[in-house]
């Protein structure tokens, strides 16, 4: 299983850190290993000819890991740290940005962390938020995350973070609270 499809296991195990991200420093150039790969993903799932495990993407904990790696990158509950060549200076990006690869990703794991950062993702609501229209009952994915949301809070972006296998480290204290009656035109002047 470790030489099958094209690879894509001996990528992922040697390419891939213990932390999740990809063997590049931006984190938006490792999205896109996340976002290319769950077309791969999602395909052998639905394959009905194919009932091996080893390249069922999302019973692999690296892949999983990928997914998940962006949580602990956030800073100040607005975006991914610029690192590298991600974006530009103080410009605030969430990744996963593609939807899709969170919702996919939980529909087949029913992972916590993945159903935390998408919740987190869509502003801490519930609307909006369904499976493709090839699932069945598309609409149960408010009630999943809801169900998780209430039963382990959601997702802590206030807490520190160390990925030595990345080489990120966050020292975190307190939680983001937005200033009530400011303007930024006026605050600026």
């Amino acid at each position: 299983s470790y030489n099958t499809g094209g690879g894509l296991n001996h990528r992922l195990i040697n390419d891939v850190s213990r932390d999740g991200q990809g063997n590049e420093s931006a984190p938006s150039y490792n999205r896109i290993w996340v976002t290319q790969l769950i077309d791969i993903a999602n395909l052998m799932e639905r394959y009905p000819g194919y009932t091996g495990k080893d390249l069922k993407l999302f019973d692999n904990p690296k892949y999983i890991s990928m997914i998940k790696s962006y949580a602990p990158l956030t800073l100040v509950r607005r975006g991914v740290a610029s690192i590298g060549d991600t974006g530009k200076p103080g410009a605030y990006m969430l990744y996963p940005d593609n939807d899709s690869v969170m919702i996919d990703s939980f529909n087949y794991t029913g992972d916590i962390e993945i159903a935390q950062h998408l919740y987190f993702k869509n502003n801490g609501e519930l609307d909006g938020l369904h499976y493709d229209i090839f699932t069945e009952n598309p609409e149960r994915l408010k009630d999943e995350v809801y169900d998780i949301i209430e039963a382990y809070g959601e997702y802590n972006y206030d807490k520190s973070s160390m990925l030595t296998g990345y080489g990120f480290g966050a020292l975190r204290a307190g939680t983001l609270y937005e200033s009530v009656g400011t303007n930024v035109i006026r605050d600026t002047q």
